[in-house]
């Protein structure tokens, strides 16, 4: 969780132009709206939705004059999992915290919550071998907080190849585990990704203390 001193909020009364100026300042792809004070939070707006608007021209309007997306409000109080199943029934990456007074205590975030489970996610700085370990028979071993699009990198094998879904290319390997599956799996659990030529069979090794630590992926090639 984001504590509110360190959140990013747009305001209610600023506009679209405004509002792509901050985004393209800032690292974020999402931001809460608040009003008159940082208490006063009912809505989020994305990246893709701001810039839509000034494409359209609407770059002089108000915030307060545009259908904002409601934002999710859950208490200090709830269980991380059930904070993550609620990200995947209503498909949104962020919510705002409430502390017992009602107050914002903070935001969270769908990579909150990843990195949580699955650990800090691999960028490019990191070394590689630590997490991707090629075994002899040609399977690799990768760890749960690998990125999909790298594994794939692996098999030099595209999305289209295994018939997943473009989405899934950024996240983590235990977070499309636990997507596909709809719950948290158990060791030596299979997952099959079947495409026409080529199917990803992963199989997970490792759960430890709720995270998926170790996932042995084969390629398995059709004549």
């Amino acid at each position: 969780m984001t504590p509110r001193v360190s959140v990013d909020f747009a305001k209610i009364d600023m506009s679209v132009d405004e509002l792509c100026q901050q985004l393209m300042d800032s690292s974020h792809t999402r931001l809460p709206v608040c009003g008159e004070d940082t208490d006063d939070v009912d809505y989020v707006v994305t990246f893709r939705e701001a810039f839509t608007w000034q494409q359209q021209g609407l770059g002089k309007k108000k915030l307060s004059e545009l259908d904002l997306e409601k934002i999710i409000k859950i208490p200090l109080t709830k269980r991380i999992d059930r904070v993550f199943e609620i990200f995947q029934k209503s498909h949104k990456h962020i919510a705002l915290v409430l502390d017992e007074h009602g107050g914002v205590a903070g935001i969270i975030t769908l990579e909150d919550i990843i990195e949580e489970v699955f650990g800090d996610i691999k960028d490019e700085n990191d070394r590689e071998d630590v997490y991707i370990r090629r075994c002899s028979d040609g399977s690799i071993m990768v760890k749960g907080n690998v990125v999909v699009d790298d594994l794939l990198d692996e098999f030099n094998l595209e999305h289209q190849d295994i018939r997943l879904d473009e989405e899934y290319l950024g996240e983590t390997v235990g977070y499309l585990i636990i997507s596909m599956l709809e719950r948290f799996p158990v060791n030596d659990e299979v997952l099959e990704l079947q495409g026409k030529k080529n199917t990803l069979v992963l199989t997970v090794k490792d759960v430890t203390d709720g995270r998926i630590e170790d996932v042995l992926v084969q390629n398995i090639s059709k004549i």
